[in-house]
């Protein structure tokens, strides 16, 4: 399980760490970041489930449509820790 994430120059994200749990709601004003955060798991999934940067950055993963929000850069960077074997 993912126990926490870190966030380097991701989107709006210099330098954060989350620590997440079993359960958690992730809320804020509009426009502070909760779709980034979002986007930083989608991209771990990507990753995980074998797909090219290409394919995850333009958001072709999932049900294989583009969508109109995705990752953007090619120096997103995102690190997770706390995972379990």
């Amino acid at each position: 399980m993912i126990t926490s994430l870190r966030l380097i120059d991701f989107k709006n994200f210099a330098d954060e760490m989350l620590r997440v749990g079993p359960f958690t709601v992730i809320v804020g004003a509009n426009a502070s970041g909760e779709s980034n955060i979002r986007d930083a798991f989608r991209f771990l999934h990507g990753i995980g489930r074998g797909y090219s940067l290409d394919e995850i950055i333009g958001g072709r993963f999932g049900n294989r449509r583009s969508r109109s929000r995705h990752l953007h850069g090619p120096t997103t960077k995102a690190r997770s820790h706390g995972l379990d074997p």
